[in-house]
């Protein structure tokens, strides 16, 4: 009560400190200071939440210029008048007073910047001053939309976005719910609930799975990370297949005891493949996701998502694993198997749609096969567009296996150019000069099935190189391909290959600009080209 009285003596009023967007808040408190019956508890609480506006509005006051406003009343506006707010402490308390008497709320009216604002109690229709509905509801949604899309949706982020994190979200629910199935096999197996496994037994075999995920985890990085870039959606598939192995081995794992720390290894060793594989992906899939550049908001988002996903996925298996553990074990593969199918049917479909901008090498070979064979004019010819080339490219089967492509070597070295080339090297570089990089026929490979076209590249070459060095790969195996056809390979064979290069690179020259053009109408980032990572590097 003292401190109340003293409050209350102030000189300075409390409207002085508050903000504009401060004042919306007093509601909430007033709301809540009707249900105080007590007078001696309604002074104390009156009295602290006062002081805790007073503070917050000090620290806004202090940190936002435009909300300053003079401490006593006396301050500037922008515009040159005084700005004061006539809200005074024993107001506010008088006015919750009377309300706690009434049971009823009081709503606080704001005035716009540089006019007088007070505070006045607003009888709702039907004498009831509950806040609005209609607003919670628009809270509500407000809040939703700052936790999982992110800021700018729709306009910050892909077209495709919706669609695959529809089936992203399926597909993370669908392994949530087997993951507790195949965790309570792997408890299970140890010998949880048995009374001769000890816990230092236990312990022996969950830390040799950890260790053997760490060390397969290592080793599958050195070995493949240089390899997702070209060819992310393949790469992001088998993360997801060969994780619904490792799910599928542990719960196989208790049907064998003998075998039961040999199968648990082997597994996590694939989920940590599955860990490395999936991060790296997904890292691009967000990069592509991101249209503003917003790729940290978009991968927060996408986190908040994923959380929510898993804790109803952690609500819904507790009451599925207790369903497994009392029911008959061919209903529980059952469900498991048609989980799997969804997850990886789900995978296969948001992979699909899909439309990534950067090219690697199946979407080039699909977009020069369709540049080349078109018939218009060089000036109005079209290339696919990502969205065409999305429908088109294959996921599961790779370009290596494709024998209407040929098998590019990507930096060449001088050496595998100079013996395995049909063509003296010494006899291309005249051609090639000025170019970053040298195209020449190879012999064919060990398995001998297929025609080889080996790119010698400079250590300057560009993005830009590599989609030019591609184009006359293709145009010097088609012409290598036609020329086999008509049996022309008697006579001066040594002239008419060299002739062969010749002529693809001349006709490279003269495409490569119009090429150049079609690409960037058609959307595609061309200073970002995915096409492995060359094994050699060459200075001429």
């Amino acid at each position: 009560e003292k401190a109340l009285k003293e409050f209350s003596d102030c000189p300075w009023s409390l409207g002085t400190f508050l903000s504009p967007h401060l004042t919306q808040g007093v509601p909430v408190l007033s709301s809540a200071l009707v249900w105080i019956r007590r007078e001696r508890a309604m002074r104390v609480a009156c009295c602290l939440s006062s002081l805790l506006l007073l503070a917050s509005a000090h620290a806004l006051h202090v940190s936002s210029p435009a909300a300053r406003i003079g401490l006593r009343g006396g301050g500037r506006a922008p515009g040159g008048g005084s700005t004061s707010l006539r809200c005074e402490a024993p107001t506010v308390i008088s006015e919750v007073r009377s309300a706690s008497r009434n049971m009823q709320p009081v709503e606080f009216v704001q005035s716009p910047m540089g006019a007088s604002a007070s505070v006045e109690p607003r009888p709702r229709a039907g004498g009831a001053t509950a806040p609005s509905i209609r607003r919670i509801f628009n809270d509500c949604e407000r809040m939703l939309r700052v936790t999982f899309l992110p800021v700018g949706y729709p306009n910050s982020v892909s077209p495709e976005y919706v669609r695959f994190q529809r089936l992203n979200i399926l597909q993370d629910f669908t392994s949530n719910l087997r993951g507790i199935l195949s965790t309570q096999k792997i408890l299970q197996g140890i010998g949880v609930g048995r009374a001769d496994t000890t816990a230092l037994a236990a312990t022996i075999q969950m830390y040799l799975r950890d260790g053997c995920s760490m060390l397969g985890g290592l080793l599958f990085t050195a070995f493949a990370s240089g390899k997702f870039d070209g060819n992310i959606k393949k790469w992001r598939m088998f993360a997801d297949a060969i994780n619904d192995v490792a799910m599928t081995m542990d719960m196989l794992a208790p049907a064998f005891p003998k075998y039961f720390l040999i199968i648990i290894c082997v597994s996590s060793v694939f989920k940590a493949i599955c860990g490395v594989s999936a991060g790296a992906c997904n890292a691009a899939i967000t990069q592509h996701l991101a249209m503003t550049g917003n790729v940290a908001d978009v991968g927060a988002k996408n986190g908040a998502q994923h959380t929510v996903v898993q804790m109803i996925g952690i609500f819904v298996g507790l009451m599925l694993g207790k369903w497994a553990e009392a029911g008959v074990a061919a209903r529980v593969w059952g469900l498991f198997t048609v989980l799997t199918i969804v997850h990886l049917v789900a995978n296969l479909l948001g992979l699909k749609c899909l439309t990534l901008r950067t090219l690697n090498r199946a979407r080039l070979w699909l977009v020069l096969d369709d540049w080349l064979a078109s018939s218009s004019s060089l000036k109005e010819r079209e290339c696919l567009t990502p969205e065409q080339v999305a429908g088109q490219e294959s996921i599961l089967r790779s370009t290596s296996t494709d024998k209407s492509c040929p098998e590019v070597v990507l930096g060449a070295s001088v050496s595998e150019a100079e013996h395995a080339g049909r063509v003296p090297l010494l006899e291309l570089m005249p051609m090639f000069d000025g170019e970053g990089f040298m195209a020449v026929l190879l012999k064919k490979g060990r398995s001998g099935s297929r025609r080889r076209v080996g790119l010698v590249l400079s250590e300057s070459h560009t993005s830009k190189d590599l989609v030019r060095g591609f184009l006359c790969a293709k145009l010097l195996w088609d012409a290598w391909v036609k020329r086999a056809a008509e049996g022309q390979e008697k006579g001066t064979k040594q002239k008419s290959l060299v002739q062969l290069h010749e002529d693809a690179v001349r006709e490279t020259r003269r495409l490569s600009p119009f090429l150049k053009k079609s690409l960037a109408r058609a959307g595609w980032q061309i200073d970002q080209v995915h096409v492995g990572v060359p094994k050699w590097l060459a200075s001429w």
